[in-house]
């Protein structure tokens, strides 16, 4: 499962992300959807949050609350005022994105816009982390060039819960 979109619920877009034995499940939110969300939960309360997110999978997948409850780990609520970036008309994506992501000597690049198979997304950001992790790992440990290439995005997906930044 990747994503929730339920344009009708206080969450209306819920992204996830197996991290490992854990789920990082990703409360979208802009506009007045979020300023209601706020409002819900007191400015932000990690604890009211994850009860309005695992209350909404709860109903929209039709799982268990408590099982949802049991699994979560921790959460977090960021409220940040940044753009995203987003392919233009025009764009060559795939070269301009192999170009954004590709590493600089020793400098390598992650984030959401340098993700080479699909951008604009929390999960893209994710995807490009792990990668540019791994490219360190490949730095540290030889000598050899990295690829700024995504292997593998979006590929497990579970059910499980795990809310982090």
């Amino acid at each position: 499962l990747q994503s929730v979109v339920c344009a009708d619920c206080p969450i209306p877009e819920i992204w996830m992300r197996e991290m490992g034995d854990y789920v990082v499940a990703v409360g979208f939110l802009t506009s007045t959807f979020s300023e209601k969300f706020l409002e819900r939960t007191n400015g932000g309360c990690p604890k009211l949050g994850s009860t309005i997110m695992l209350k909404q999978l709860s109903e929209v997948l039709g799982l268990s609350y408590d099982g949802l409850s049991e699994a979560l780990v921790d959460t977090r609520v960021c409220e940040w005022d940044i753009g995203y970036m987003y392919p233009k008309v025009g764009m060559e994506t795939s070269r301009h994105l192999v170009d954004l992501a590709a590493p600089m000597d020793n400098v390598l690049f992650a984030g959401e816009s340098t993700n080479t198979n699909a951008c604009s997304t929390v999960q893209a950001a994710m995807d490009t982390g792990l990668r540019a992790a791994h490219q360190a790992q490949g730095l540290l440990s030889s000598s050899t060039r990295v690829s700024g290439e995504d292997s593998s995005p979006h590929e497990h997906y579970a059910q499980t819960v795990k809310g982090q930044c």
